[in-house]
């Protein structure tokens, strides 16, 4: 019940409003008694967490890029390309920032990649 009040306390002083150690402790009691026999219902939950006192789930998800949807996208944004009008000049920039963004299938390209980018792009160095 320490970590509770506590965090009871910091809430009640971030958020400037007036309490007694008092009413603290009648909310806290109240909670318990009204939450204790769901948290012994979700106690023995293999990922149940007594500090948090729920139930935590790890939902972080490593996806590997997707070389097929990069290669269609590509495809697409070449017709796109082909649909402006841009000359032959702004076409071979075009293609060759396009290639030096995606030859890696990277979340990040090389720093020569990114040079290449930049410069066939028509970006600025910032």
């Amino acid at each position: 019940m320490n970590e509770l009040t506590k965090a009871f306390y910091d809430v009640m002083y971030k958020y400037q409003k007036y309490f007694s150690a008092t009413g603290v402790k009648a909310n806290l009691e109240a909670w318990e008694e009204n939450k204790g026999t769901l948290t012994e219902l979700l106690r023995p939950h293999p990922n149940w967490d007594e500090r948090e006192l729920a139930i935590v789930f790890d939902l972080s998800v490593n996806r590997e890029i997707e070389r097929d949807v990069v290669d269609e996208c590509k495809f697409a944004l070449c017709e796109l390309v082909d649909e402006v009008g841009l000359s032959h000049e702004q076409r071979l920039d075009f293609n060759a920032a396009l290639l030096a963004a995606t030859s890696e299938y990277m979340k990040t390209p090389s720093e020569n990649n990114i040079a290449t980018v930049k410069a066939r792009g028509g970006l600025s160095v910032l």
